[in-house]
């Protein structure tokens, strides 16, 4: 019998449908992803308002889904582009586009691609619906070429612009993401949870975190296999797996609370060792000072440790308390560490000890 929830079989895997929420509206704003907008969906379809840009529009082709040609779609938020100013290419947009892209000044409702999400009684909405219900997961073929609301430079403005492939490749790139996710469904139901395991691996380590996200969630709903695979990957002290650490855990913690417990200890222990020997600069997070690895792998060692301790601080202490207590000590001296140590405090001091600080008052204080 399958250990895989039958909801991952049924609807889009987690961890896609709200990619384009924007991580900070002065850093990062919402950019167009063809494989992130694919992977959340549930229809795609090629869609022409014709000469009115009033919402409604007419389906002209499907790349998933059911929709029938000349089925007609009705989406109030497209009238945000109702207006020609709403849709025009900036012009930093223009200055790397091919020259015969460049009497494309605004995009039209001529020809769209919506990438669509099915929710209760089969009603259909945007992918991306954030804060003003502005879609933004749907692009503009223009002249055989594909344009979308994309954000070129952080910090900068988020603007229509080219997204450098045709009309034919964006649509070769959709059956591409589509086809893999469609395998990673299948995985979802093998019987076998250690076969399972070991087809799921390699997706863990996708460039694309929607992909990552999803491999764990696979591995978290996989049993004591799932557990075992997820405590190798947290226990390793190799830079790609020390990446992974936060989504190493939560998956972990899913899967066997008890190994959660026990691994975050193991990796409490090594992490104190490795920043108690290590002779750092005192710019150590910024420096490309080649001392104790690289600035890179220092990061991702501090990610590990933040990982380590957050998990701690998240778990169940009525539940879990009675086997917190080999993880107090390094605890402890984590804290004093990072209080005593200079270069350690002057960085982030308050981050790791109000941590450690927190995990040792829910046992009991310091």
């Amino acid at each position: 019998m399958t250990l895989i929830p039958a909801t991952l079989l049924t609807a889009p895997l987690l961890g896609a449908a709200f990619v384009f929420a924007p991580l900070s509206a002065a850093e990062q704003l919402s950019s167009f992803d063809a494989d992130a907008a694919a992977w959340a969906a549930t229809d795609v379809v090629v869609v022409s308002e014709g000469d009115a840009i009033d919402g409604r529009v007419t389906v002209l082709e499907a790349w998933l889904g059911d929709a029938v040609p000349g089925t007609e779609l009705t989406f109030e938020a497209l009238t945000h582009y109702r207006e020609e100013t709403a849709r025009t290419v900036e012009t930093h947009f223009l200055q790397d586009l091919m020259p015969e892209e460049e009497a494309v000044k605004h995009v039209t409702g001529d020809r769209m691609v919506l990438f669509l999400l099915r929710g209760e009684g089969g009603r259909l909405g945007f992918t991306d619906t954030r804060i003003g219900d502005v879609p933004e997961s749907l692009v503009w073929l223009e002249e055989g070429r594909a344009f979308a609301r994309i954000q070129r430079v952080n910090p900068g403005s988020n603007g229509i612009g080219s997204v450098g492939t045709t009309t034919l490749e964006l649509r070769s790139q959709v059956e591409r993401t589509l086809a893999l996710r469609d395998g990673i469904r299948l995985i979802a139901t093998f019987n076998d949870p250690l076969v399972c395991v070991m087809a799921i691996a390699p997706h863990c380590r996708d460039a694309r975190r929607f992909v990552q996200d999803d491999a764990f969630e696979i591995l978290a709903a996989s049993g004591p296999s799932g557990a075992a695979y997820l405590r190798v990957l947290a226990l390793s002290p190799r830079e790609p797996n020390l990446l992974f650490a936060p989504r190493v855990l939560q998956a972990l913690g899913k899967a066997s609370p008890k190994a959660l417990v026990s691994t975050v200890n193991e990796m409490l222990g090594s992490e104190l060792e490795y920043w108690a020997s290590s002779s750092l600069p005192e710019s150590w997070w910024s420096s490309s000072e080649p001392v104790v690895g690289s600035r890179d792998y220092r990061r991702a060692r501090y990610g590990r440790l933040m990982a380590s301790l957050r998990s701690l601080d998240d778990l169940d202490q009525e539940s879990d308390v009675s086997n917190l207590g080999s993880s107090r000590d390094a605890v402890v001296a984590l804290k004093t560490l990072w209080e005593t140590r200079p270069e350690l405090a002057s960085f982030s001091k308050s981050q790791v000890g109000n941590l450690c600080s927190r995990i040792l008052a829910a046992q009991g204080g310091f």
